[in-house]
């Protein structure tokens, strides 16, 4: 069973001096342990699950306005980026 969880995007950052800068950053929370994590420090498959979900939430948030449902959600590279080895054997296979 998936551990249950939230997301919480973070649009500023509290500076030493108390004022507020613009910044982006997800929090990932876990309600199990009533703990956080930073996105940026989590693995690589961890990450490819929350982009996963935060894909789908934000199309799901969009179909309720949307005056034509979507029908189709495209993503590229789900999985993480391509290394670089496999893209240099995509290219030569092209030529």
């Amino acid at each position: 069973m998936a551990d249950a969880g939230t997301i919480a995007v973070q649009a500023q950052t509290e500076l030493a001096n108390g004022e507020k800068r613009e910044s982006f950053a997800i929090d990932v929370i876990d309600a199990d342990n009533d703990s956080m994590k930073d996105f940026a420090v989590m693995s690589g498959e961890q990450k490819v699950w929350i982009n996963e979900c935060l894909t789908r939430g934000i199309a799901l948030y969009r179909a309720q306005d949307a005056q034509q449902p979507f029908m189709t959600l495209f993503t590229d590279e789900a999985d993480g980026p391509i290394d670089p080895e496999r893209e240099r054997r995509l290219h030569e296979d092209e030529a």
